[in-house]
């Protein structure tokens, strides 16, 4: 640094120079104290300056650090997004077509239950028409008898287990097959 002699001397060429005494102080630098003075200056001015550049240097290094901190932070999020936004299609995509491959089961099953509830309707109805054909044959062959013998009871007993059953058939029929219309056979 510089001693106080020179710091001194320094401030003497400054008040001429500011008095209007340039002429002063441009003759204190040309005496060897002036250059010598003008030597310290431009040291301690380039040290200030190098002491400067230095902090200068580190600011930007780190303002540098930071941005590069901070693009790699946006970076890292935007991949981040893109992951989960892939990953959702994916597993959005495995659940669709889960649903679909259900659906379609569902469908095939609802198909062939449909083809099981119509078939069983009519081979439900068929033995059933038979039994009640014989019943009132029974019933013509017994019409001449005694109506409170025992024949007339038992085809009593035919006859409404036949309606009941009849209509057990043809009340499923309506709750299973929509599109069917009721047949009262």
């Amino acid at each position: 640094m510089l001693s106080k002699r020179k710091i001194a001397l320094i401030k003497v060429t400054i008040v001429e120079y500011d008095f209007g005494h340039k002429d002063s102080a441009l003759a204190l630098v040309k005496t060897g104290v002036g250059v010598r003075l003008m030597d310290s200056l431009r040291a301690a001015t380039m040290a200030i300056r190098n002491e400067f550049t230095d902090q200068i240097a580190q600011h930007k290094t780190r303002e540098n650090y930071l941005l590069t901190l901070f693009l790699a932070l946006i970076t890292g999020m935007f991949f981040f997004n893109l992951f989960l936004v892939w990953y959702t299609y994916k597993k959005f995509s495995e659940y669709a077509r889960s649903l679909e491959e259900t659906v379609t089961s569902l469908s095939d099953a609802n198909k062939r239950m449909s083809q099981y509830t119509a078939m069983s309707y009519h081979e439900l109805k068929t033995p059933l028409r038979n039994i009640s054909g014989f019943a009132q044959l029974l019933k013509r062959r017994y019409s001449g008898s005694d109506p409170s013998s025992e024949e007339h009871d038992f085809i009593q007993h035919i006859t409404d287990g036949i309606k009941q059953l009849n209509q057990t058939i043809n009340d499923m029929r309506n709750k299973y097959l929509d599109d069917h219309p009721d047949e009262n056979r």
